[in-house]
């Protein structure tokens, strides 16, 4: 998963008579404090700002002289939270004439708006993730995106009333390829995530069995052993962010009739499963078996070819796609 972490703040802007007022009203905590912002349309001979905030004492801000056209700024102190200050200017234009305008402003400061979403609550198989926020979320936005790049399915969720938690459902799609997710708070800070399919197929040497059978010989387990490390170094780097479980897939040569071959490929799959198991692999096991349906090397009937015999094994974050090499989602747990 990437996870994306926005956070801004808003800048009204407001005009009134010949003064034109600008906030920055809306930021995190790490961004400083809430600012005022004055510009007088024409030159001001004299000015005092008073700004009395919650817990503060006011405060006068006198300026002189001010060319027309000129920012001017204020910088308001405030804690953490949600603050109403009260802002009144008094005033003389340089022709004379006065001026007073009073307002209040809202300031908001908060900590980074941050996404919790454990790899356990997101099922991309079943169409289907929960998570959490660290304060309430007015909405969510989904877009489904296929292996194309093209967003297949969007969907808008409303909290009314806002909340923490999310429940988000989709529909199962064959060629997912990306799941993005946007949160949004009622202050306009916004957060996201980027859930992708992870699969991986792991290298290793093949068991061998004895003719027809399959059990697992005691002189395979090293080759089982050697795999499983393998898997190890695969999850030691991706399994803190996604659930990965291992799918076995096994095939056979042309000798015996297709239906045999069948159940001997996918007997022997499990076989290899069990025995993944038996040596500590804690890892959820799927498997299924292909028979003599998918060929590495294409021959005759009755044909003993060793490069057919042979089982992939691949980790993946949901059920491996439907290609050439893997023509059905028939997979079965291992108990």
């Amino acid at each position: 998963m990437k996870y994306l972490f926005f956070i801004f703040f808003l800048l009204s802007i407001t005009v009134l008579g010949q003064m034109e007022y600008k906030f920055k009203d809306v930021l995190s905590i790490s961004d400083g404090d809430p600012v005022f912002y004055f510009t007088p349309q024409q030159r001001v001979q004299g000015l005092v700002v008073k700004i009395e905030s919650p817990k503060q004492k006011s405060k006068d801000y006198v300026y002189s002289g001010i060319p027309e056209n000129v920012e001017k700024s204020i910088t308001i102190k405030q804690g953490k939270g949600v603050f109403i200050h009260k802002i009144s200017l008094k005033g003389k234009y340089i022709d004379g004439t006065t001026f007073e305008d009073s307002f209040e402003m809202k300031g908001v400061k908060l900590e980074p708006f941050l996404i919790n979403i454990k790899k356990d609550s997101v099922n991309l198989e079943n169409g289907i993730a929960s998570f959490t926020t660290n304060r309430e979320a007015i909405k969510v936005e989904l877009k489904i995106k296929s292996d194309s790049g093209e967003i297949v399915e969007e969907k808008l969720v409303e909290h009314n009333p806002p909340s923490k938690k999310t429940d988000l459902s989709w529909e199962k799609t064959s060629n997912l390829k990306e799941l993005q997710i946007t949160v949004y708070d009622e202050y306009g800070f916004w957060t996201g995530v980027s859930i992708m399919p992870f699969t991986v197929d792991i290298p290793h040497k093949e068991v061998q069995f004895e003719s027809g059978k399959w059990e697992v010989k005691k002189t395979e387990i090293p080759k089982i052993k050697d795999t499983i490390i393998k898997i190890n170094d695969v999850l030691k780097k991706h399994a803190k962010d996604i659930t990965l479980n291992l799918y076995i897939a096994g095939y056979t040569d042309t000798v015996g009739t297709p239906e045999s071959n069948t159940v001997l490929s996918k007997n022997r799959a499990k076989a290899i499963g069990e025995a993944f198991k038996k040596q500590g692999l804690k890892l959820k096991i799927y498997y299924q078996g292909f028979g003599e349906s998918v060929l590495k090397k294409l021959t005759d009937d009755e044909v003993d070819e060793s490069m057919n015999r042979r089982a992939i094994y691949i980790l993946s974050s949901q059920a491996p796609e439907t290609s050439r090499t893997i023509p059905s989602k028939h997979w079965i747990s291992l108990e």
